[in-house]
């Protein structure tokens, strides 16, 4: 999809189905890393702790994702 246009999926808790055909429910949000922009998946409740604490390396479930990995997003709550 890219992130032009998951960028209203950002920061949301969402339905992503990936290219593989897997479907992962939670959170996509954006870190900005020297000036480069890094995409992170992650729970709900992990993304609250994150926003908490700015700390990547205390999350355990947090992934690192591509964007164009994902073919399909949608949101869970309005």
């Amino acid at each position: 999809m890219g992130a032009n246009k998951l960028s209203i999926f950002l920061n949301q808790h969402c339905r992503f189905v990936l290219r593989s055909g897997k479907e992962v429910f939670g959170v996509i949000w954006e870190v900005q890393s020297h000036g480069n922009s890094k995409y992170f998946f992650s729970s709900v409740s992990e993304h609250r702790q994150y926003l908490e604490e700015q700390n990547l390396s205390a999350l355990n479930g947090t992934l690192q994702v591509n964007l164009e990995d994902i073919i399909h997003a949608e949101k869970l709550v309005g």
